[in-house]
């Protein structure tokens, strides 16, 4: 889980075409413990009751299965969040983790950046394909079988940088196509 809260932000990363509204200092959620669950959802606490903050996402949820494409879920799923956010001044920065080495055709290890306030995608870096900037186009999805971001980010936000640990391209290492 990961820690923000509004009033100590020295650093603002704005969202294009969204005015910053943090919570006001004490206010319901204005200290927040955000979470990425393994069924892909982000989702946002107050940090003093464990209250679910309504305000965030869409019920105090942000699905981040939203331009991944086709994911299988179940006993053999293959894309999920391991690890947990981090967050870099109002930014919350989550990846994810494709399994390795099962599919030539895996999900896409697209890293994202989502304002701690609004829920609003701030950006996105798709390593397939670096115009896709926020969401891909209506009705396609971010790059698959990228590398993927499949543990905990570094921060060093005096230079306002984040290390992003990544993984191989599909199939990894370790898979063999195997040819008849």
């Amino acid at each position: 889980m990961a820690f923000y809260e509004a009033a100590k932000v020295t650093k603002v990363y704005p969202a294009e075409g969204e005015t910053r509204i943090a919570p006001a200092p004490g206010a319901l959620c204005s200290r927040r413990i955000i979470q990425a669950r393994m069924d892909a959802d982000l989702i946002a606490y107050d940090a003093n009751t464990g209250a679910i903050c309504r305000d965030f996402g869409q019920d105090g949820k942000v699905s981040m299965m939203v331009g991944i494409g086709d994911v299988k879920f179940g006993p053999r799923f293959s894309w999920a969040y391991p690890s947990q956010p981090a967050v870099v001044g109002n930014l919350i920065v989550v990846g994810g983790w494709v399994f390795d080495g099962r599919a030539l055709d895996e999900p896409s290890g697209v890293v994202r950046a989502f304002s701690a306030d609004t829920d609003a995608l701030v950006c996105a870096w798709d390593l397939g394909n670096p115009a896709i900037a926020k969401l891909p186009p209506e009705g396609e999805a971010y790059t698959r079988s990228t590398p993927n971001m499949c543990t905990h980010p570094a921060v060093d936000e005096a230079p306002g940088l984040v290390y992003l640990p990544d993984d191989n391209q599909q199939p990894d290492s370790g898979a063999v196509t195997a040819r008849r």
